[in-house]
């Protein structure tokens, strides 16, 4: 039988336990209860943003009003230079309008005259402009050829029925305004009717749009070899449908070309096709799983990792949240070092970068019980590699930000014909759409590139 001080002793322990088990209970409760607040929060956002996907007016109007002590006063902001037209350095025609002797209201006398002088600047009259070209053909005696006169600015040698035929202007305006505005086909070729006196079918209006493919293939076989050499090429990719089955749309860009690729695939097939097996660049995109077997050099973006790891922060609490902040602190670090690279010395700068490099190997080398945690440092662990190219290599950039807004236009234009109905309707338009993005980068004007193409159509002109 136990002794009285046994006893004790056990009572003592049993009533520690008890302490230490009620500690936990209230820590777990406080735990419990912020979860809980986190979840409701989540069920509402999750519920508002379905019913914003169900509304059929204005369904990315904002939440809420902004107060009107809070609403930006209109006109230029104080301090800024004012922005005036400036006077039209030539005047086509002056026309003046006398104020007459009497006062319009009442009849009586006037004085005090003084002249005012105003220009008004509007589009003319849009007449087309039709011109007969007469090309001559004959027969060589020696080789037996035939051949034609070729005036550049003649699209075809069609005569008879087909000898009436749109020029290159006309095509070159209808290319822009599918490329840049969006503009459906029967609406190019409605504008072209109203506004040109040009009257033309939606079909004559994609014969134009297939005209100018044609014309612009050396331009962008030109691009792709660009691309192949340059020192670093961003790639991104997004859905896409094309005769009514799933593809894909690719784009691959750095600071000053553009090359858009739509594929029935989403494999790394389509990335080695155009950047080609001797690539010897740095390629910088997400962490889709595509460009995990190709043997080129490659730089991750941060942009995406730093946006999990801020969601999974939101999530967690106590020592599970410890990684995720440890790990967007570091990148954070990493990313305003490479920003003040100028103007930090040489060897100080080396030294910096080395020690994010232990630290980030420091942050990869722990234990992980939390399976969210451990997910996202199998990401981080995988491309170990690939996070901090920025630091070492001026021509990459931290983030894949520049593939993302280049590959904004074709998720507008998704919106708004949801594909290509044919593949080589698919063709066409990342092909029209490469040497449109390509000039804006480069400050070219896109119809003076497409009135060259058709002009001189086995040269590139970009």
């Amino acid at each position: 039988m136990a002794s009285l001080d046994e006893l004790k002793t056990l009572l003592e322990g049993a009533l520690k336990r008890v302490d230490t088990l009620e500690a936990e209970v209230t820590s777990l409760r406080a735990e419990n209860s912020k979860l809980r607040e986190r979840v409701s929060e989540l069920e509402n956002e999750l519920g508002e943003e379905q019913r914003k996907g169900k509304r059929q007016a204005a369904p990315f109007r904002r939440r809420q009003r902004k107060p009107k002590n809070e609403h930006k006063p209109s006109g230029r902001k104080a301090g800024h230079d004012p922005a005036r037209k400036m006077e039209p350095p030539k005047v086509d025609n002056t026309v003046h309008t006398p104020l007459g002797s009497c006062c319009p209201g009442c009849g009586g006398c006037l004085s005090d005259r003084s002249e005012h002088i105003h220009h008004v600047i509007d589009i003319p009259p849009v007449v087309p402009v039709v011109t007969r070209h007469i090309t001559e053909s004959a027969t060589c005696l020696g080789c037996g050829q035939r051949w034609n006169s070729q005036p550049a600015e003649l699209p075809s040698f069609a005569a008879g029925a087909a000898g009436v035929m749109f020029g290159h202007r006309a095509a070159a305006l209808a290319t822009q305004l599918r490329t840049q505005l969006g503009a459906p086909l029967r609406k190019i070729a409605a504008y072209f009717t109203q506004v040109f006196g040009l009257p033309i079918s939606h079909g004559g209006i994609l014969g134009l749009l297939k005209r100018v493919n044609n014309a612009l293939e050396p331009t962008q076989t030109h691009l792709v070899e660009q691309l192949r050499t340059a020192s670093r090429v961003c790639a991104d990719e997004t859905g896409w449908r094309m005769a009514n089955e799933s593809a894909w749309a690719w784009v691959f860009t750095n600071s000053d070309t553009t090359c858009y690729v739509v594929d029935k695939g989403r494999g790394h097939g389509v990335v080695l096709s155009l950047l080609g097996p001797d690539f010897d660049g740095v390629l910088q995109s997400d962490c889709f799983l595509a460009y995990l077997p190709l043997p080129y050099k490659k730089a991750k973006c941060l942009a995406h990792i730093l946006k999990a790891l801020k969601e999974l922060e939101a999530l967690q609490s106590g020592d599970d949240a410890e990684f995720s902040k440890d790990s967007i602190a570091l990148l954070k670090q990493a990313i305003g070092l490479e920003r003040q690279r100028e103007k930090t010395p040489p060897e100080i700068y080396r030294i910096l970068c080395r020690h994010l490099e232990k630290r980030l190997d420091q942050l990869l080398a722990r234990e992980f019980t939390d399976s969210k945690n451990l997910k996202l440092a199998k990401r981080l662990r995988r491309y170990r590699n690939e996070w901090l190219v920025f630091l070492y290599n001026e021509d990459v950039e931290p983030t894949n930000n520049l593939a993302e807004r280049q590959i904004r236009p074709f998720v507008l234009q998704r919106k708004i014909s949801a594909g290509n109905r044919s593949e080589w309707g698919a063709a066409l338009h990342a092909r029209i759409m490469s040497v449109f993005s390509t000039a804006a980068q480069r400050g070219v004007n896109f119809v003076d590139v497409l009135v060259r193409a058709l002009t001189e159509p086995q040269l590139a002109h970009l």
